[in-house]
């Protein structure tokens, strides 16, 4: 069994901006499909019945934002399974480049209980994995700023493909939020690198966020809030 998995994909028309750039939602998309492919290969595509991972953390780098018809190359393997938690690791290139690295932190939920749980050893023993090989080391102990009171906010409408099949705002849909926000701030739109935490489910009856942005050194603190919630925070920089 294989430790790696790679997608390959052609950049479509419907994942760039205006500038031919790939939005910031669609880059993570292809993380998440790549991440996805190459579980249910590692988990011979059994579903455990009321579990599912969930995005916590995510850090990303990238050298470059890949352009309209570039094929890209997502290189994908968990680092480490821990308790309730797996680490996996990305890696995108393009003609033989490196143009982007990613670490994620995902949390293993009982949707019956909703609360984490422990991931069953049947499922971690016969998981090959690579471990010592990280972009982000030490992701799940990061201490991310907050914004702080007063910050300038946009408000987002919610859309309906917003909302996964567990009927939860996809994570994909939080940096679309974030990209949003800083144009309309007048801020930079493609960051150099992005961290951030997931920390509250945004409820299914939500009709709009906010997107809170305060300059920091060479980027800026954010947060996505719902009803006065922070649901998730982080920063973007260079």
């Amino acid at each position: 069994m294989d430790k790696d998995f790679l997608l390959e994909q052609d950049i479509g028309y419907f994942q760039v901006d205006r500038e031919h750039r790939i939005r910031l939602g669609a880059r993570f998309q292809l993380l998440q499909e790549a991440a996805i492919q190459h579980y249910r290969i590692l988990a011979h595509n059994r579903e455990e019945e009321g579990k599912s991972w969930f995005l916590n953390r995510l850090a990303m780098r990238f050298m470059r934002y890949p352009k309209f018809e570039e094929t890209v190359r997502i290189e994908t393997w968990i680092s480490c399974f821990s308790g309730f938690k797996a680490f996996r690791e990305f890696c995108i290139h393009s003609n033989g480049q490196t143009i982007g690295q990613a670490s994620t932190v995902w949390l293993y939920v009982d949707l019956d209980k909703k609360k984490i749980a422990k991931v069953p050893e049947e499922i971690v023993d016969p998981i090959p994995t690579r471990p010592n090989d990280c972009f982000y080391e030490g992701l799940d102990r990061l201490k991310l700023p907050q914004v702080a009171e007063g910050a300038s906010q946009t408000s987002v409408s919610l859309r309906y493909s917003d909302f996964d099949h567990h009927q939860h705002v996809n994570s994909a849909a939080y940096l679309d939020f974030l990209q949003t926000g800083l144009c309309r701030q007048n801020q930079n739109t493609h960051p150099r690198e992005l961290k951030i935490n997931f920390a509250k489910e945004i409820p299914r009856t939500t009709e709009s966020i906010e997107v809170r942005l305060e300059g920091a050194g060479d980027g800026m603190v954010f947060s996505v809030e719902a009803s006065d919630e922070v649901s998730a925070y982080g920063q973007v920089s260079g």
